[in-house]
């Protein structure tokens, strides 16, 4: 269980025992074991934790008991902590600190977000469950947060994320186009053509601009409370658009103004005029510090074809859409979680991986088309929530299966860590980036504990061309002192008209000079047969090597040649290791090279062409001689 968890990156393990014990002589047993997993596991993964439920009791038989007591100390003293079963009242945690109030936060309160016998009903109603937990001085436990996916999410993905930051931000937003209000249309050419498909309206435009638009009174919507709208400082406008064939290169255009009560604008949002293609192009917009005039908001777009064809050949318009927040922050989840920034040393480093991927990328080459997950792998998270300037992207990758993508009409400062990482003489900074519509720029901007400005001696003076139109820039910074990282922001300009869109791949800090280099980490390689179909002749082998404790992981690679490997290395890439072993599964009898690749925690590696392979003979004579 220890190796699992440190091969695959557990934080630790939940043990739930839901059936009787043979007799109360296995609860001895059982504490031993918990003792044993507890003290190994701190010793092999710093920070982990084994947290027992509250299932069985001393007896060894099944008995709830919604608290700590007499009946179950004795599992909470063999372990991290226990989980209380979610059928509690106040009383029953209030008894439970004073059963053990130096452990009292290594009880864990537990809540059942789907309401089932929960105290407050859980769902949006979770922080009644908190407010007690927290007067009563325990941690918490949330149980299937995943309610409101399941429960909550709407017509569409729009509303399970407004539903989402409700819960566990307490945002709550309307948006204004559910309130169905009549477009005014201006029909030129042929006019719009409307048509339903799954429950989604869209509008295709003809050969001529066919327009449309909608005016809100913010003040005729009752559930908008005109404070929250001041407070939040937030309304986001978004639309989708696709061409239509067999020109897909048709046209479109976005156009909303925030207006005052006398109808003068206070700000504008116009994308200009978009090509669309084939594939559906989201158009999104955040107006923020508005002030406190608003009114009104006016929503115009417009399409056309570009074939000029009579008929409806033009740009189809989807799911637009006004988000306005409709009252002041609600109690929530995170109204219950301190806020404190993350500690980190250098070198720190992320590639916004976050353990799973649509496709895998090595080195900004896309080495798997086929869906993956490994909790290892997943980086240093982003201290924000995603927004519509800036979210995490499936699509494409430097190294995982994520990076982060920055998007934007207009320049715009970004913060992605809210951090103290600690600095101690010259450092490094360093990011590699794509500029996917070869317009825009980006440089990172990091702040110190007085909130100012760490400036660079030598500004991207280092610029590095990598493949797939990726580079990656390093700035050198020269401090006489000890100093802390507190923020990391982006800060992204692009020309007025043009669209910022950018995707940030890597991004690491560490000590000038510093060499962690890769070179021989990996020795004492071998390999051995693990299985073998006689039928069809396929195998599987393990890998074994052994590596020093400062390497990150290993990637793996598989070639039936030397050519094979330097036309194309990306084409072997069989996965990566965080231990000294990996099993390479369904492959012929045949020979093979087996590049096993270093990798330190800043991604550096050493070049296939410099690492010397193992060499795999797999035949019928050498399995079964």
């Amino acid at each position: 269980m220890i190796r699992i968890a440190k091969s695959y990156g557990f934080d630790g393990w939940f043990i739930n025992f839901e059936s009787n014990l043979p007799n109360k002589f296995y609860v001895k047993k059982t504490c031993n074991f918990l003792r044993y997993l507890t003290d190994n596991i701190h010793h092999m993964i710093n920070g982990s934790l084994v947290i027992w439920y509250d299932s069985i009791i001393d007896t060894g038989i099944i008995e709830y008991q919604n608290g700590l007591n007499n009946k179950n100390e004795c599992f909470l003293n063999s372990c991290d902590g226990i989980f209380l079963n979610y059928f509690w009242h106040p009383e029953l945690i209030q008894q439970s600190v004073s059963q053990n109030t130096t452990r009292k936060f290594d009880i864990f309160t537990g809540i059942d977000i789907f309401g089932r016998n929960t105290f407050g009903g859980g769902g949006f109603d979770t922080p009644v469950a908190l407010e007690v937990i927290k007067e009563c001085d325990t941690s918490v436990a949330l149980f299937a947060p995943g309610w409101v996916y399941e429960c909550k999410y709407g017509k569409s993905r729009q509303e399970y994320l407004k539903n989402e930051s409700k819960f566990w931000e307490g945002f709550d937003f309307i948006d204004l186009m559910d309130l169905n209000l009549e477009w005014t249309l201006e029909n030129n050419g042929d006019g719009w053509n409307v048509r339903t498909d799954d429950n989604t309206t869209i509008y295709i435009s003809s050969y001529e601009w066919c327009k449309r638009s909608k005016m809100f009174d913010l003040h005729n919507i009752p559930s908008i409370n005109p404070t929250s709208l001041v407070n939040s400082q937030s309304i986001i406008v978004t639309v989708k658009t696709q061409g239509t064939g067999p020109n897909f290169e048709d046209y479109f255009y976005l156009k909303v103004d925030l207006l005052d009560e006398y109808h003068n604008i206070v700000a504008s949002f116009n994308s200009g005029e978009i090509r669309t293609s084939e594939n559906i192009q989201e158009i999104k917009y955040c107006f923020r510090e508005y002030g406190s005039h608003i009114r009104y908001i006016y929503w115009e777009d417009g399409a056309k074809d570009v074939e000029h064809w009579s008929g409806h050949f033009g740009a189809k318009v989807i799911d637009p859409s006004i988000l306005v927040n409709i009252d002041t922050k609600v109690e929530s989840v995170s109204s219950y979680v301190d806020k404190y920034p993350s500690v980190f040393n250098i070198p720190f480093a992320t590639s916004f991986n976050i353990g799973l991927g649509k496709y895998r990328f090595v080195d900004g080459y896309r080495t798997s088309d086929m869906a993956w997950n490994h909790f290892i792998e997943q980086d240093i998270p982003i201290s924000y929530s995603e927004n519509e300037n800036m979210y995490l992207d499936d699509e494409d990758s430097y190294y995982g299966g994520s990076s982060l993508k920055i998007k934007s009409w207009n320049n715009i400062i970004v913060d992605i860590f809210e951090s103290l990482i600690g600095i101690e003489g010259d450092f490094s900074l360093s990011y590699t980036y794509k500029t996917v519509s070869n317009t825009g720029n980006i440089g990172i901007i990091l702040l110190d504990q007085n909130n100012e400005v760490i400036c660079p001696n030598e500004a991207s003076t280092n610029i590095k061309f990598l493949e797939n139109d990726w580079k990656c820039i390093t700035d050198y910074y020269y401090v006489n002192s000890k100093c802390q990282i507190h923020k990391v922001s982006i800060c992204g300009e692009v020309e007025e008209g043009y669209q910022l869109d950018i995707n940030l791949g890597l991004l690491y800090i560490n000590k000038v000079n510093e060499i962690l280099s890769p070179i021989d980490a990996v020795y004492h390689t071998s390999w051995k047969l693990n299985s073998l179909d006689t039928d069809t002749e396929i195998v599987d082998i393990n890998l074994y090597w052994d590596t020093f404790e400062w390497l990150d992981h290993c990637n793996i690679y598989i070639f039936e040649s030397i050519n094979e490997a330097n036309d194309d290395f990306t084409s072997g890439y069989n996965g990566r290791s965080y231990l000294g072993e990996f099993v390479i599964t369904n492959i012929p009898m045949k020979h093979y090279l087996v590049y096993i690749q270093p990798v330190n925690c800043l991604y550096q590696k050493l070049p296939i062409s410099e690492i010397v392979p193992i060499e795999v003979s797999i035949n019928r004579n050498t399995i079964f001689k």
